[in-house]
């Protein structure tokens, strides 16, 4: 449930104070039962488990605004409290060998084997205090100040709050009067920012190691151990921050009839929050840390138009070009942490693998010997030229997950009573990690999804050649099929509508009605076949083709 409510005063002519106040509450009761016969337990004894959870969510905003004006002067003052608050519990109650089938999960109290309870509270804070002001000359010159300071619950003591400022400058050059006047350049602004925001998206209790429970059996009876969790706490916690640079441009051509804007910018992000993976000496498995910082450089670019504009033809078109250049500046180590695959020079997202050549052919047989292979195997680079294959000095930064542009087109159409809207969207540059290749099977059996195997009849470059014998050789260097060229084109969306005649409609009193069909995912470009890249290379939840019609009928 989603509640909301807001309580406006205006104290003086230019005060204003306003609060508002939204809490979402969310109940969860699931119950499972699975008898001995089911597919669940296959034989094992009977299991019920019950579990219940709730959740209140609160938001609470307390606004004050003054304005005034000073002849062309114009001032706007602004302070905001805020506090956002999440709670959520949860219980769990489990038990097997329940022997009355017909009782489900009411009857767990007469499970006599594997019974276990669970309770568990998760809570988290944030609150802020902000102050702006908006500075306005004559609607040429504006300036907007910010001073915004938050803390955060889930991260250390000590390191809760920080403090975020912000500032930006706008000149509207054409209110200027060398440019009022002008007949092509309609509208001109240029505008430059500096701000510093900050993120503290962890899991409250980060900066705690959590004990679980461990059973064990001790001269015959049970004993109850506890160990940390496999991930451990880290009680230097603080707030990830980013600072930006950013510098614009918005245009207006021909009476507004193109329109764009230009941003340039540059982010450095200090502190990451990301989850570390720690080596296996440390009896643990992660924990979550400020790791290092970043760069990002890019530019976007805007642009809309109207193509056509006539009375029965009318035709809009909007671009958006999108591209980004980031890299690690620094890591909490010294040098590249392979393990989490972070390398600085390289994105977030970089994939450290083997070069796949190819596979080992025919005509190949004493070359595939020197690396201790045999025909119809994986065949990789040997980066050093050494004569040999190992981890450290044979694995390079293949490519990213970060594309090297993001693009997206428009098309608003309308031709008498039909429209046509297209979305034509592309991200080109980007490596995925080809979850289908992970299904491979180097046996080939009777049931085994068709792959190109490599056979002597088959001289494919793609997979391996079936073996039976599952040798150390056929499934060496296997990771190296994963890694597929992710970049993609495709007509996201399409929707197609009539309108009929009002002389039509009026027959049934109606004002207006319109008919139409639409679709999303239509067709993909793409390296990889049969696949829709915008999903990052998994197949678990594939991007679906949807197809909707309707009407819609105003009375």
């Amino acid at each position: 449930m989603f509640t909301s409510a807001y309580l406006g005063v205006n104290l003086l002519d230019n005060l204003s104070f306003k609060t508002n106040l939204g809490m979402n509450l969310t109940s969860t009761r699931e119950g499972l039962y699975a008898g001995s016969q089911t597919n669940f337990r296959n034989g094992a004894q009977p299991l019920a488990r019950y579990i219940a959870g709730n959740s209140v969510g609160l938001n609470l905003e307390n606004i004050l605004n003054y304005n005034f004006n000073v002849n062309k002067h114009s001032f706007v003052l602004t302070g905001v409290h805020s506090v956002l608050t999440n709670h959520f519990e949860s219980s769990t109650a489990e038990g097997a060998n329940q022997l009355i089938n017909s009782q489900l999960y009411y009857g767990l109290a007469n499970a006599n084997s594997q019974v276990s309870i669970g309770a568990s509270l998760k809570e988290s804070a944030l609150i802020s205090y902000t102050g702006r002001l908006l500075y306005n000359y004559n609607d040429k010159y504006l300036m907007t100040l910010t001073a915004r300071t938050d803390g955060a619950s889930q991260l250390s003591e000590g390191n809760k709050w920080a403090f975020f400022p912000s500032a930006s400058l706008a000149w509207r050059v054409s209110q200027e009067d060398f440019l009022k006047d002008n007949g092509t350049i309609s509208d001109l602004k240029v505008r430059v920012s500096y701000g510093i925001a900050g993120n503290s998206a962890v899991e409250p209790y980060s900066t705690q190691s959590v004990l679980n429970r461990v059973p064990f059996a001790w001269d015959e009876s049970a004993a109850i151990g506890y160990t940390y969790a496999p991930r451990i706490g880290n009680s230097d916690l603080k707030w990830e921050t980013s600072t930006t640079t950013n510098f614009g441009v918005d245009f207006g051509l021909l009476n507004n009839r193109i329109t764009g804007t230009v941003d340039v910018f540059t982010t450095t992000t200090k502190d990451l929050l990301l989850e570390r993976l720690l080596p296996l000496s440390s009896g643990a498995l992660s924990t979550i840390e400020n790791v290092g910082e970043t760069e990002n450089k890019g530019i976007e670019l805007g642009l809309n138009a109207i193509a056509v504009d006539k009375k029965n033809f009318k035709w809009n078109v909007g671009v958006n070009w999108f591209k980004v250049n980031e890299k690690i500046v620094r890591l909490a180590t010294a040098s590249n942490d392979v393990a989490n695959g972070w390398f600085i020079g390289e994105t977030t997202q970089s994939y450290y693998d083997y070069e796949k050549l190819g596979i080992w052919q025919s005509n190949e047989v004493d070359a595939a010997k020197a690396f201790g292979q045999n025909v119809g195997d994986i065949k990789v680079k040997d980066q050093n030229g050494d004569g040999k294959i190992d981890a450290t000095n044979d694995r390079v930064i293949l490519g990213s997950g970060r594309p090297s542009w993001i693009g997206n087109l428009n098309n608003d159409i309308k031709f008498h009573n039909f429209d046509l809207n297209l979305q034509l969207f592309a991200r080109w540059g980007q490596m995925v990690r080809y979850a289908f290749t992970g299904v491979y099977d180097p046996q080939a059996n009777e049931n085994s999804l068709i792959h190109n195997y490599w056979t002597p009849e088959n001289p494919s470059n793609d997979f391996p050649r079936p073996n039976a014998s599952k040798s150390q050789s056929a499934t060496l260097y296997y990771s190296s099929l994963f890694y597929k060229d992710g970049s993609f084109f495709k007509l996201r969306g399409a929707t197609l509508g009539y309108t009929l005649p009002k002389s039509l409609v009026s027959k049934i009193n109606a004002s207006n009605i319109r008919v139409y069909i639409s679709g999303r995912n239509l067709w993909t470009y793409s390296k990889i076949e049969d696949y829709d890249p915008e999903r990052g290379g998994n197949f678990t939840n594939p991007m679906t083709k949807v197809f909707v019609g309707g009407v819609n009928v105003d009375f």
